[in-house]
């Protein structure tokens, strides 16, 4: 259960990212890495 708030928060960080991409693209990139890497977690681990 801890996982799967823990994707929402990162994809809720990640839309509010989108916007201001263009300013801070390698920051976005990086937390983009992150939040699919939580997803992978979350799937790969019975949280």
């Amino acid at each position: 259960m801890r996982c799967v708030a823990l994707r929402c928060v990162a994809l809720r960080v990640y839309s509010f990212c989108f916007p201001i991409q263009a300013k801070f693209k390698k920051t976005c990139e990086l937390y983009k890495k992150a939040v699919d890497f939580a997803e992978f977690f979350a799937k790969s681990t019975a949280c």
